[in-house]
């Protein structure tokens, strides 16, 4: 029966789809003809098959049965690794398209079976033969047919064709192991042309290396074709899907989706502004869902999570976009140790590379050790090295002595590259200088033989108390060690230690290939902070107004509240905050009082937030991970744009369709901007 329907469609005498419902060797088959390319339906599974009527001509159904089975089965499970790496050997790829396989799926399996392939023309040579590609890979198509090398030989690069042919083996001399299709190429008998590129394309997919990032911005969706772009797309679906099926398969949270258009959040950064129909009335974009979540605890969902699209209208820098994703996840009746675990088992659990080794748990450090060893809440452990205060109060350095401190680095450049290293780093002191407009001193030492002498350059008052500091370990140090030495403001001296000790990590390791991966969270951060360039004594949170103090300073919180340590935690990766979560404040009365006495906030317009609070809300807490910067760590990626399909510029404009751009005049008069 299979031998005359398969004869029959070459003849064109059956209906596109047609079914066998009879039982073949107890197994049932569906078969659906597309211009003589099979997709069949096997025991309630579905492969797109290579067979083609003729194929299937005097074939025994045994023969179909082995050549389904052994060509198509479907993975028994979806891996995120298999996104960065392109395995499309699961037909669903192939389901409810006109394609049989993928560029990248022909194998010497298929060698024989006649098969139909779409994509881009990334390569041609006089028309005699091209290299075509998809999502998936490239596949090489020989054009015997004049016919068809005229047709093809017209055409541009990154034109869009159809080409049906048969799969053969590559003679020895091509053969190219470097590619999941290089044993085999394909005999075209048919093309067609689907779309023709035009000739001027500001660059070529080969050519991504040589384009600038503007040029890639503005051409994004020519740039969404490299096989870069394309994989690390696909990882960031795998790795969320992944996230998804831990937190709601396995932990029973509810996905809930809340509103972007919202209100002016307290404390927080600046928000971008919606026009409405209402006179003088606006909408303002969600910085982060932190309100809703919580007002969902206070509804009784006690376990929500979303992935979330968050606002913030700040300047852009290599890790900052003024829109971006967040995992967002609230629980009730939790606490530090319960947010932490969970997000240790969901990072383990969707990171798709498994050479990795993510141990848990994560290493955890308070946020005083982290400023006093590293100079920031953010360090990169990658390498062990710590900074060191030096006691200089009795060295009269200044009329200031008492406000001033002497902070050390040690660095090692024992190879040739190190050193070049060295010298990057140095090149960007003055820099990091006007950045952070650092007045104090700051000199780097040679430790050489003579290593005493050359404390001479920071002057004879302070190389008594250095050089004595140093001289228990004088022994080890050689003319590879390089002393920093910065002089100044307590807090500007650490924070300028601490970026030139995060610089020279990050210097370091990618000489290294940035393999390593250094997970910590940083706990115990004040709760409040002075506010900066204020001549009052004003207060902002160093997290959120939502934070709850911790448990043993909620006296101080009312007498001295910068003394008071909070219940907030970030999870840092390789020296990023890639996640900040705490416990909130649930209940009423200490909600209002840090907003309305210590943050001076109008509490009027969060009087709805104050009233959920006072009407039965359970202790909760959450915590949100940021994923662009995540999975930009995950792919080796120094900024979040190139894990984006489509980023903003540096400066926080889209190149490619113009935007922000102005209103029209009618526009402005409807929404009241005149």
């Amino acid at each position: 029966m299979l031998q005359s329907v398969a004869k029959n469609c070459l003849r064109g005498q059956t209906n596109h789809m047609f079914f066998i419902r009879k039982k073949l060797f107890n197994k049932h088959f569906i078969i659906n003809k597309k211009s003589s390319i099979f997709t069949a339906y096997y025991s309630g599974q579905r492969w797109s098959s290579s067979l083609s009527a003729s194929t299937i001509i005097g074939k025994k159904v045994d023969d179909i049965n082995h050549t389904v089975n052994a060509g198509h089965k479907p993975d028994e499970e979806d891996q995120p690794l298999n996104a960065i790496s392109n395995n499309n050997s699961r037909v669903g790829v192939n389901t409810f398209v006109n394609r049989s396989h993928t560029c990248g799926q022909l194998t010497a399996a298929d060698v024989g079976h006649r098969v139909r392939l779409s994509g881009w023309i990334q390569y041609q040579r006089y028309g005699k033969f091209m290299i075509i590609r998809d999502s998936y890979g490239t596949t090489q198509v020989m054009l015997g047919d004049r016919r068809l090398q005229k047709v093809v030989n017209k055409l541009t690069t990154e034109s869009v064709v159809e080409v049906v042919g048969q799969v053969v083996n590559r003679p020895a001399k091509d053969v190219n192991n470097q590619l999941s299709t290089g044993s085999v190429e394909v005999i075209a008998d048919e093309v067609t042309v689907l779309n023709e590129c035009r000739r001027d394309l500001p660059f070529v997919v080969r050519d991504y290396n040589k384009v600038t990032e503007k040029t890639r911005l503005e051409y994004r969706y020519i740039d969404l074709r490299h096989q870069r772009l394309q994989r690390v797309l696909r990882l960031r679906s795998a790795v969320i899907n992944k996230m998804r099926q831990l937190l709601a398969d396995k932990y029973g949270f509810v996905e809930v989706e809340t509103p972007t258009l919202f209100k002016p959040t307290p404390g927080g950064a600046k928000e971008f502004v919606v026009s409405t129909d209402f006179k003088d009335q606006f909408y303002n974009l969600v910085q982060s869902p932190q309100q809703f979540k919580q007002l969902l605890m206070i509804g009784g969902i006690d376990r929500y999570f979303q992935i979330a699209r968050c606002y913030r209208n700040e300047g852009t820098k290599p890790d900052r976009q003024p829109e971006f994703t967040q995992l967002d996840l609230e629980m009730s009746f939790t606490n530090e140790d319960g947010i932490m675990s969970l997000i240790e088992e969901v990072i383990q659990y969707c990171w798709p590379f498994s050479d990795d080794n993510i141990q848990l748990p994560f290493r955890r450090m308070t946020y005083s050790d982290a400023i006093r060893d590293y100079g920031s809440d953010k360090p990169d452990l990658r390498s062990d090295t710590k900074l060191k205060e030096i006691n200089i109060k009795h060295q009269l350095m200044s009329d200031n002595t008492d406000d001033e401190i002497c902070v050390t680095y040690l660095i090692n450049t024992s190879d040739m590259e190190t050193k070049d290293k060295l010298t990057e780093l140095k090149k960007s002191i003055a820099e990091i200088k006007r950045e952070f407009q650092y007045n104090g001193r700051l000199d780097c030492i040679d430790c050489c033989e003579d290593y005493l002498s050359s404390f001479d350059q920071i002057g004879d008052n302070l190389k008594t108390s250095i050089t004595n500091e140093l001289d228990s370990s004088s022994s080890h140090l050689t003319s590879d060690d390089h002393l920093f030495v910065a002089i100044g403001a307590k807090d500007d001296v650490y924070q300028l230690m601490g970026r030139l000790r995060a610089d020279w990590v990050k210097l370091t390791n990618s000489h290294n290939n940035n393999k390593e991966l250094s997970f910590i969270w940083i706990t115990d951060f004040p709760l409040f902070l002075q506010q900066k360039d204020s001549s009052q004594l004003l207060l902002e949170s160093a997290h959120h107004p939502f934070t709850a103090p911790q448990q043993q300073h909620l006296e101080q919180l009312y007498t001295d509240p910068l003394s008071v340590l909070g219940r907030h935690f970030d999870l840092v990766l390789n020296g990023q905050e890639v996640g900040g979560g705490s416990i909130r404040i649930h209940d009423h009365k200490m909600q209002e009082f840090v907003l309305k006495q210590i943050l001076k906030e109008d509490t009027d317009s969060m009087q709805y937030f104050l009233d959920a609070l006072r009407s039965g809300c359970p202790p909760h807490g959450g915590i949100a991970l940021g994923l662009d910067r995540l999975i930009a760590i995950m792919c080796r990626q120094e900024s979040i744009r190139d894990v984006m399909a489509f980023p903003k510029s540096a400066n926080g404009r889209d190149l490619m369709a113009g935007s922000p751009a102005p209103l029209a005049p009618a526009v402005r008069q409807h929404y009241h901007l005149n």
